[in-house]
């Protein structure tokens, strides 16, 4: 298994996919790092979280499924695990019974794992603890949450073994109301990334172009009448406008994931129209936003 790992704080170094694992390397701080496994497919949601967390002193890699993360965990013996649960491949609650299966070539069967879902719905939580994870971290993830639960795991001696010996945590949080949401709320966008607008002016971008290329998914896969791939494109683009206030898009996604996964075709023309309109006017507002915050506005 070939892996290429910064040698130098900063450097970021590029891996094929066969290589499993991206290392991030990132700013030190005077506190020891922790070294962190993202398993998270969304672009959107590795750039905030890599963003985020090297802000904080930690390393971070990535890996974009399940047996990835696994793989990973087979050679690195990593603090915290930062598991998404829908990834392509491999999801994170099979993964995550791998880890824990003592059977299983991972150096750490008892680290923490804590899940992060955008589905935010009933029994969502009590499913990921019962599957093995330490802790539930619903999407879009607020910063301030997540820096309080990385503290209890730098602040907690390290433990090997069985699951068993990792306590689970409570963090299941209210959802977030959408209907009278603006178009973009960056107000709470950036109250989740703990008020740096540099992540948010970063992550704008890399939202719009990715909704691009779901959208097209999403219309293709209701064109081919198909129900599995509009259930991934929904969801893919939920979390991706979620992190950056979009609620209503994120609402419209939540809804044509459902009904893609009941079956129920009846619904999808109209939510796809209702999808459009509002991403027109989230690329709007997107670029209202970016053209308003100019480097040299800011000066």
């Amino acid at each position: 298994l070939a892996m290429f790992l910064a040698k130098k704080t900063g450097e970021a170094t590029r891996v094929t996919r066969n290589q499993l694992v991206t290392r991030h390397t990132l700013a030190e701080t005077v506190q020891p790092e922790l070294r962190i496994l993202l398993a998270e497919d969304n672009l959107a949601n590795q750039k905030f979280a890599q963003a985020f967390l090297g802000k904080m002193g930690c390393q971070v890699d990535v890996a974009v499924n399940g047996l990835e993360a696994v793989r990973a965990l087979e050679l690195i013996d990593y603090d915290l695990v930062l598991m998404d649960c829908q990834m392509p491949e491999m999801d994170g609650f099979t993964a995550t019974a791998m880890i824990r299966d003592a059977r299983s070539k991972v150096l750490n069967h008892a680290v923490p794992i804590f899940a992060m879902t955008a589905n935010a719905m009933a029994g969502d939580r009590e499913k990921c603890l019962a599957a093995g994870m330490n802790d539930y971290l619903p999407k879009p993830v607020d910063s301030r949450v997540l820096r309080s639960k990385i503290a209890q795991i730098h602040a907690r001696p390290r433990v090997k073994g069985v699951a068993a010996a990792v306590p689970v945590q409570d963090s299941e949080a209210a959802p977030a109301q959408a209907d009278e949401a603006p178009v973009l709320d960056t107000a709470l966008a950036l109250e989740w990334m703990d008020g740096d607008i540099d992540t948010l002016l970063m992550m704008l971008p890399i939202v719009r172009d990715q909704m691009q290329v779901d959208r097209r998914e999403i219309a293709s896969s209701i064109s081919d009448s198909d129900p599995g791939r509009l259930k991934k494109g929904s969801h893919r683009l939920k979390g991706s406008v979620g992190q950056i206030g979009a609620l209503r898009a994120q609402k419209i996604c939540a809804r044509l994931e459902a009904v893609a996964a009941s079956g129920d075709s009846a619904a999808f023309a109209e939510l796809q129209s209702r999808l459009e309109i509002e991403l027109d006017a989230l690329l709007q507002a997107i670029a209202d936003y970016l053209a308003d915050h100019q480097p040299a506005d800011r000066v």
